[in-house]
């Protein structure tokens, strides 16, 4: 099984996070990979050579300012190759302010402020790898991310809708103002969703008024389910 790769140049957050939560990240040495101390200057040199082998690793967990004054060029190069051979690629910052997703093909991109990283998130997600269970949706909200996630677009959607005229609006628009919409119902396609018109077709208020109404039909499920 491939690795998750973790890469952190603050080596104290990392040792306040384990204090906090009395565990220990070696435990976790089968499936990751954990770049600090010493190992953070190896790694270092090598992407900034782009000399790093990228193939044993399923998922890339990156400090999005750990480079320095090589932070640019060495972002854009774990990005690249990242994409290349469809690794997940998370970054974490305390600058990064509120959760942010794309897809492109089979490269999936993640962003998340490092204290909801440095969570009881990030060891759920990491005994659930252990299980062969890859879900990136654990670090950002937790066991229910899909449910959270939901009730989030459901008051996204509501607001919107008050918002739209009765004539016809262009999708764009909507994508245009919500960019991660699309991406999250891709992600969401096993639970049933109402998919709206393609991008570039016209959509209505009723079209998008059939998406609120199935996610909210889905959430009802899955609360009496649970």
């Amino acid at each position: 099984m491939k690795k998750v790769l973790l890469i952190e140049d603050r080596s104290k957050r990392q040792e306040m996070f384990q204090e906090k939560f009395q565990v220990d990240l070696s435990d976790y040495a089968d499936i990751l990979e954990n770049v600090v101390y010493d190992k953070y200057d190896e790694i270092y040199e090598q992407l900034k050579n782009q000399e790093f082998d990228f193939t044993p690793y399923n998922i890339f967990m990156v400090h999005k300012s750990a480079f320095g004054d090589d932070n640019s060029i060495i972002i854009a190069y774990i990005e690249r190759e990242c994409k290349k051979h469809s690794i997940i690629l998370i970054f974490f910052s305390g600058g990064i302010d509120a959760n942010f997703y794309q897809k492109d093909g089979d490269f999936k991109l993640y962003e998340v402020n490092s204290k909801t990283f440095y969570s009881n998130n990030l060891l759920l997600f990491l005994n659930n790898y252990k299980e062969n269970r890859i879900d990136p949706g654990l670090i950002f909200y937790g066991e229910h991310w899909q449910l959270n996630l939901l009730c989030n677009l459901l008051s996204i959607l509501n607001i919107y809708i008050e918002k739209l005229k009765d004539y016809k609006e262009k999708e764009k628009y909507f994508y245009e103002d919500n960019p991660y919409l699309k991406n999250i119902l891709f992600e969401m396609e096993n639970a049933t969703l109402y998919k709206p018109k393609a991008m570039n077709e016209e959509i209505t208020k009723d079209e998008m008024k059939k998406l609120r109404d199935s996610i909210r039909e889905y959430i009802d499920r899955r609360l009496a389910y649970e």
